[in-house]
């Protein structure tokens, strides 16, 4: 794929132009959220990326995601905190959202009843991630 002048579109190849998808990486860990960004990009997403929930919502309302992807455990706002109020939020409230997690013991339809449309346990791969993004955005998998 190859980025053009034109904002949110990428030559897939050529003559052909596709909607580049624009994700919400929510994720306190400094690293991994620099992973994911360089990753996800590489795949041909657009990234922002917040620090915490208050950026998150800030993000979500401002740039209007396709896709939240939410690490659960962070600081002041937890992932289902952050997930709920999204969802109060006229703005927001189809935005879809994952859940990212590595230790919590809950099970799908938890995820699903806290407002999530889905989740993946830590660690995943890049391409682990690229068929939940996928699945979520209803885009075939290759």
């Amino acid at each position: 794929m190859v980025l053009t002048s034109e904002p949110g579109l990428v030559l897939s190849r050529p003559g052909f132009f596709i909607m580049q998808r624009k994700l919400l990486v929510v994720e306190d860990n400094v690293y991994l959220r620099e992973f994911m960004k360089t990753s996800l990009e590489s795949l041909g997403y657009e990234v922002l990326l917040a620090h915490d929930g208050s950026e998150a919502i800030r993000l979500a309302i401002s740039h209007h995601p396709d896709l939240a992807i939410i690490d659960i455990l962070m600081p002041n706002l937890d992932g289902f905190q952050l997930a709920s109020l999204i969802r109060k939020n006229p703005e927001t409230q189809s935005l879809k959202m994952l859940a990212m997690t590595a230790s919590t013991p809950r099970t799908r339809a938890q995820f699903l009843a806290g407002g999530f449309d889905g989740y993946i346990g830590k660690p995943f791969t890049a391409r682990e991630l690229d068929v939940e993004i996928k699945k979520l955005l209803e885009e075939p998998v290759g």
